[in-house]
């Protein structure tokens, strides 16, 4: 919540510097899954794609326009709350499915085409997150596994709820009267390990990355 405070803080500040500075609530939906391998061993695992969505509050800053410049700049932060996960397939076995929902953090680099009204922009960043809420299936009936197929999933009792990883997204703004809307694409993966390995040499997977790919849409108040 450090991250928020500082939002917080700084909004009146920035809100009376020659710029843009926005505040509003976001939300969409994305399609989630996860890359689980070991360095060592050959994993039989394949990890399915699941639906899920986003919601929360940010806040976009836009540095001073120039129209001298080709690209301006920017930065915006806020306080989400998404759900990630994916679901492993078997052969023979119904597919599993894992979710974890996260309270993310996410700070980007916004560089963007356009003017003060139009914007059309990239967005370069970082997140952390914190776990809130998980739901791990039941494991596989062994009689029905395939040539070695394994199986792991979130277990709340050994594995990391705190993660951190990167950003990257496209998109777009437009300002009217009532305010400004966002919409942008949004690819994010989490370079941090969610399964809680110690050793290498163990079975347990060493490399175990949630991975999100969605459209974001919001609603921005002006405050300057």
């Amino acid at each position: 919540m450090r991250l928020l405070t500082f939002l917080v803080v700084l909004i009146p500040f920035l809100s009376h510097a020659q710029s843009q500075t926005y505040v509003g609530v976001v939300g969409g939906g994305h399609a989630a899954s996860s890359y689980i391998e070991h360095t060592l061993y050959t994993l039989v695992l394949r990890s399915g794609i699941i639906p899920a969505g986003h919601a929360g509050i940010m806040v976009k800053h836009y540095n001073k326009y120039n129209p001298n410049l080709k690209l301006n700049s920017g930065i915006q932060g806020g306080v989400l709350y998404s759900r990630k996960g994916w679901k492993q397939v078997f052969e023979v076995h119904p597919s599993l499915t894992t979710t974890m929902d996260y309270l993310v953090l996410p700070v980007d680099a916004i560089i963007y085409l356009g003017n003060e009204k139009n914007k059309l922009f990239i967005l370069i960043g970082i997140f952390t997150e914190f776990l809130m809420d998980s739901s791990s299936p039941d494991p596989p009936v062994p009689e029905l596994l395939f040539f070695g197929e394994e199986f792991y999933t979130y277990s709340p009792s050994r594995d990391n709820t705190f993660g951190y990883g990167l950003n990257a997204g496209l998109g777009v703004q437009k300002d009217f009267g009532f305010g400004a809307i966002h919409l942008n694409g949004f690819f994010n993966y989490s370079i941090s390990n969610f399964i809680k390995s110690e050793r290498r040499a163990d079975a347990i997977p060493d490399t175990s990355n949630l991975y999100n790919v969605g459209v974001t849409i919001g609603y921005f108040i002006p405050l300057n």
